[in-house]
């Protein structure tokens, strides 16, 4: 008798090709993983008709939290979930190692396997610093003064000792946190949904692990680059609503991110976006947080 976990993997797809998503599906069913694509836009889910490759339709593009929310309520009972972005390339026989393990251990698991550097839980500066593109600049001006000035590196224990994540990109977590956290908090539509979720895991004394596995990548797609003039209303937004997880007044929390938002025009010129569109995308972005009202992500049948 097979008493092993059912591992589900739910890949969110807006634009990958049926090629990629055929190899990225092979590779999780090799390293023991029950695969499922969840097609975020019509032109996606067209075109998995028909050639095997297993999702679950959810005929909407609804944001990262809430796809996934609604993806596993049709995969059945499972006791490992794993978010997977369709831009990650995997390494069978590490991951199939790794999935291993995860058998027999205590309830209330985390496991982070996007393999770049782990990141301290954001605060509101920095939160506001994302939001405003300031962030990025006064991270590399700090860093470029204490090496001139005081010729020091960034301390590797102090990072140790504060709360840290990692990006979404692909992760996995047991069924006994997703019920004791809720699931993912649906107000964050796009960004800071790992964040919160890591935080809110860390608070509840989940068990948090950060394995190493060579052969996975992270090839970081450029969605907001792609569509500014959406994404970043709706990116906008949700670090409001991260802000209010963390405690502070609904109105103050909008606000500050308006604000930030507008600071972004000073970046515009310097920032590798098309500068019509994200700068239509920072004036929506502001008119949303200033009117309580949410924005939302491209279209699912967007082209």
């Amino acid at each position: 008798m097979n008493n092993s976990p059912r591992v589900v993997a739910l890949i969110l797809s807006y634009s990958r090709s049926v090629s990629e998503l055929g190899a990225l599906v092979k590779s999780l069913e090799e390293a023991g993983v029950e695969p499922f694509v969840v097609p975020t836009s019509s032109r996606v889910e067209s075109s998995l008709e028909g050639t095997g490759i297993p999702y679950r339709s959810i005929r909407a593009n609804p944001g990262f939290g809430a796809a996934l929310t609604l993806a596993q309520e049709q995969v059945g009972a499972w006791d490992w979930l794993m978010p997977v972005n369709d831009d990650v390339e995997v390494h069978s026989d590490e991951l199939r190692a790794e999935v291993a393990t995860w058998q027999g251990r205590p309830p209330g698991q985390l496991v982070y396997l996007d393999q770049g550097p782990r990141k301290k839980i954001p605060g509101v500066a920095n939160v506001l610093g994302q939001v405003s593109l300031w962030g990025g600049v006064a991270s590399r001006l700090k860093l470029v003064l204490r090496a001139k000035l005081f010729r020091t590196r960034p301390s590797v224990q102090r990072l140790a000792e504060q709360p840290t994540f990692k990006p979404f990109s692909i992760v996995a977590f047991d069924r006994d946190l997703w019920n004791r956290l809720g699931g993912f908090d649906r107000r964050l539509i796009y960004t800071f949904e790992d964040a919160d979720f890591g935080r809110r895991a860390i608070e509840m004394g989940a068990e948090v692990s950060y394995p190493t596995l060579r052969g996975l990548d992270h090839l970081r797609s450029g969605t907001s680059r792609k569509y500014p003039e959406t994404v970043l209303p709706v990116a906008a937004w949700s670090a409001a609503m991260y802000l209010i997880t963390m405690g502070l007044p609904p109105r103050r929390a909008r606000y500050l991110c308006a604000v930030a938002s507008v600071g972004r025009m000073f970046v515009v010129p310097w920032v590798d976006i098309p500068k019509t569109s994200h700068s239509k995308g920072i004036v929506r972005s502001a008119i949303h947080l200033l009117r309580g009202k949410p924005p939302t992500l491209p279209s699912y049948d967007q082209p």
